[in-house]
């Protein structure tokens, strides 16, 4: 939890308001006190009505200062509330679950104009989280709604006493249910690690590892996706000992060439690079695939987005948002430059620690 300390500072304009209401009551002190004297001390001598004037020239001037200052004071509140109370009638519509309202009657610049200026901000934060939110659940919704529409209805027909349907039927039946079944378990399971990463602060259970032999046993685990379709991946791996979380780090370096080998053509290559640097290690995935448009590019670490329409059945559209997260749990970044029908390179850099 973050706490914000008070900030005090000097209010020069109530040190000139009150300078202002001391220099009027001054003046009309000198004004009335000389002629209240002679009305109140008509016997008195010059002497002694000169020092008779001066106590009632103060007399007079604390009682005007209290008098104007009580009407100023009075006026200014009055102003105050009136704005204090709009923000509170805008933040129970916040509360209300109303987002799209602004507070745009408080004109003079002011810590309660800054106020409202910053409740606005807050505002169309909240709106653009709303959205965020709707637009999960209806992405969750679709995800979860279409293996389960597919699994009931192949049992549906496993079930049903009247269909002709032979051995070989049924298996081809019981293989679609199994396969939208696990489609189902990775979704839940993406959604479940995402959620944990999105509470994590620090990566855990670091450790020291050679990261090089880390991708080399990568590219060996995914040998069947990209010998089936006849890519030649080219590694170029620099020796480098890396502290941070093993596990974590190899799901990005399963998802980031998983995905170059499933949107490259038959027979392309892929270059996997690693740079050991004094301050970071850099790591480059290169293909010369499908490539992306720059709107598509702009959103791949969206949670359920997915550009590329003819491969939307084989994921869900998580496996980034996770790569990017288990990336900034590491104080890494990672980078994607892409150009339609010429390829994709994405570069991940993640610092050494000390």
């Amino acid at each position: 939890m973050k706490y914000i300390k008070p900030r005090y500072q000097i209010r020069w304009k109530f040190v000139l308001w009150g300078l202002f209401i001391a220099a009027v009551a001054t003046l009309l002190s000198a004004a009335i006190a000389p002629r209240l004297s002679l009305l109140l001390f008509p016997e008195a001598d010059q002497r002694t009505l000169l020092i008779r004037t001066r106590w009632v020239s103060y007399g007079i001037t604390l009682v005007l200062f209290a008098v104007l200052a009580v009407i100023f004071l009075r006026i200014g509140q009055d102003n105050f509330v009136n704005r204090i109370l709009l923000l509170s009638e805008a933040a129970k519509q916040i509360a209300a679950g109303n987002f799209n309202i602004q507070v745009t009657q408080i004109e003079r610049f002011d810590e309660v104009y800054q106020l409202a200026q910053d409740f606005n901000l807050m505002a169309k934060q909240l709106q653009q989280y709303e959205y965020l939110r709707k637009d999960f659940i209806s992405n969750v919704s679709h995800e979860i709604k279409t293996p389960l529409a597919i699994i009931k209805g192949y049992s549906d027909l496993l079930c049903d006493p009247e269909a002709d349907s032979d051995a070989q039927a049924y298996r081809e039946y019981a293989a679609i249910i199994s396969r939208e079944s696990t489609r189902l378990l990775n979704l839940t399971t993406n959604m479940m690690q995402i959620s944990r990463l999105d509470n994590q602060k620090i990566p855990s259970a670091s450790n020291t590892f050679r990261l090089d032999e880390q991708l080399r046993q990568v590219i060996l685990l995914l040998e069947p996706q990209w010998t089936t379709a006849q890519i030649h991946i080219e590694p170029q791996l620099q020796e480098c000992i890396y502290t941070g979380n093993e596990d974590l780090l190899q799901q990005v370096w399963v998802n980031l060439l998983d995905n170059a080998i499933k949107f490259s053509p038959q027979g392309a290559a892929i270059n996997v690079q690693l740079e050991d640097m004094e301050t970071q290690v850099a790591i480059t995935i290169q293909d010369y695939g499908l490539g992306m448009q720059a709107e598509t590019q702009s959103r791949i670490f969206e949670q359920f987005y997915q550009g590329e329409t003819s491969h939307t059945k084989e994921g869900c559209g998580l496996g980034l948002p996770i790569v990017k997260r288990i990336v900034q749990l590491h104080h890494g970044s990672i980078e994607v430059t892409s150009m339609l029908h010429q390829g994709t390179t994405v570069r991940v850099c993640l610092p050494h620690t000390s």
